[in-house]
């Protein structure tokens, strides 16, 4: 008996191995796909130097306020290796519908956002620290160039100006973006 239950039970763990890897395949390629399909990215100017990151289009979403607002954040670090870091948050509606009829041009920029907030619709929230020192915004422009439906979401594209500053230092950073709601 036990030797049948042995065999019974290899038979099952084998069985289950190989649908966990045929149902995988389709999956993992659809990842892929969204990972390495995107025209997402980050450009940023500093000092007079520019750099520019091709995006895979992994974020952050979650709702915020009490009205249809939710807060879609970057997760990469993608210029931890140029010594600095930057990222973006960008307040948006979570109705796909009323997104896309956003007017273009000049939207808010802010400083920090928290889950109680009521956030304007298309506000941008940059981040930025170099040398270990978390920078705080000081002022801002922002514009949405682009809003169009993709094959994975949203996709709003727009361009930025803010100053950042950590005790006496200060520093104007310029850019534009693409990211998929």
């Amino acid at each position: 008996m036990k030797k049948l239950y042995s065999k019974i039970l290899m038979l099952a763990m084998m069985v289950t191995a190989l649908s966990l890897t045929a149902c995988g395949g389709s999956e993992d390629d659809e990842i892929n796909d969204k990972l390495y399909d995107t025209s997402d990215f980050i450009e940023v100017t500093i000092n007079g130097k520019t750099y520019f990151q091709k995006m895979i289009g992994i974020y952050v979403e979650a709702g915020i306020g009490e009205k249809d607002m939710v807060v879609t954040a970057m997760t990469e670090d993608v210029f931890d290796d140029d010594g600095f870091s930057f990222f973006l948050a960008l307040t948006h509606s979570k109705n796909i519908d009323k997104l896309l009829s956003s007017s273009l041009g000049n939207y808010g920029v802010g400083a920090v956002i928290s889950i109680d907030d009521e956030p304007e619709n298309l506000c941008l929230y940059p981040s930025y620290k170099k040398d270990d020192n978390d920078y705080k915004l000081k002022s801002g422009s922002h514009q949405v160039t682009s809003i169009n439906k993709t094959k994975y979401g949203v996709q709003v594209c727009g361009i930025f100006k803010v100053t950042m500053f950590y005790e006496k230092k200060s520093v104007v950073i310029s850019g534009k973006y693409g990211i998929t709601i």
